[in-house]
């Protein structure tokens, strides 16, 4: 068993707190797992390497559509304004 002083130097809880009445379907879901906390972490895990992901189409560091397009108009007022 973690002593008391392991614990502080060591971990860090984070509680989540669900309503009974709106959240009943997440409970119980949750409740149906042998291991809610080792199922949270890998779902945590996957969506944090999903967001590493370079996203299809675009090369990592390039623009987006909606920021070139921005980016673009940007430009075009700057000429106008000159």
């Amino acid at each position: 068993m973690a002593t008391p002083q392991y614990d502080r130097l060591n971990t860090r809880r984070i509680n989540l707190k669900l309503n009974k009445k709106t959240d009943a379907d997440v409970i119980q879901y949750l409740e149906s797992k042998n291991n809610i906390q080792g199922f949270l972490k890998e779902l945590i895990r996957k969506q944090m390497n999903e967001e590493r992901k370079p996203k299809p189409g675009r090369m990592p560091g390039t623009p987006s559509k909606e920021e070139s397009e921005f980016n673009a108009t940007l430009n075009l007022m700057r000429e106008i304004v000159k």
